[in-house]
């Protein structure tokens, strides 16, 4: 929660008139619980969206994160083929890690993909751990797909802030008419 590029990419958004809620997953941190290793933690996400929902009804809300956390967002996006809440949602990963293994949260490739959900995923040229054919696989033809040149999997000093740019744009896009 308190990486580098995570705060990069809340002043980013923060900077564009959005607002963000950024949290540790069960078990990590000061959480309580026990991690699951992405299976139950999308309930975290859930939790997450429900406190944002009560306070901002209305409001667009960007949901994503970075590498696990963009994975177990996207899962919970999958999961909710018509979400209870009726926000103009929008998804993005930088870096996400879609694939968990044998307990993946997010399933089957292409399986529940909603077209009605922009989404947007981030990944460097030399990230080792995400590769842009699963990515494109997973995401669905629609999804849009930035590929930072010379960025790793964790984006850092001016990796981040590009990577920051690209999601504080697509989030905070036509918000302010």
């Amino acid at each position: 929660m308190h990486n580098p590029l995570l705060l990069t990419l809340e002043d980013a958004v923060c900077s564009r008139g959005g607002a963000v809620l950024r949290f540790d997953f069960r078990g990590v941190g000061c959480s309580t619980g026990w991690h699951s290793g992405g299976r139950d933690e999308v309930l975290d996400v859930a939790a997450a969206v429900g406190t944002v929902f009560d306070r901002a009804r209305g409001a667009r809300l960007g949901l994503g994160g970075w590498s696990f956390g963009g994975g177990v967002s996207f899962a919970w996006v999958r999961a909710h083929t018509r979400p209870r809440y009726p926000v103009d949602l929008r998804w993005f990963g930088v870096a996400p890690v879609l694939e968990f293994g044998s307990e993946s949260p997010t399933g089957a490739p292409s399986a529940g993909v909603r077209d009605e959900v922009p989404r947007m995923a981030i990944v460097g040229s030399a990230d080792p751990l995400v590769s842009t054919e699963t990515l494109r696989s997973l995401l669905g033809p629609r999804a849009e797909l930035v590929v930072l040149d010379g960025c790793d999997h964790f984006f850092a000093g001016a990796c981040g802030v590009e990577a920051a740019d690209h999601v504080a744009e697509f989030v905070t896009a036509d918000v302010h008419p």
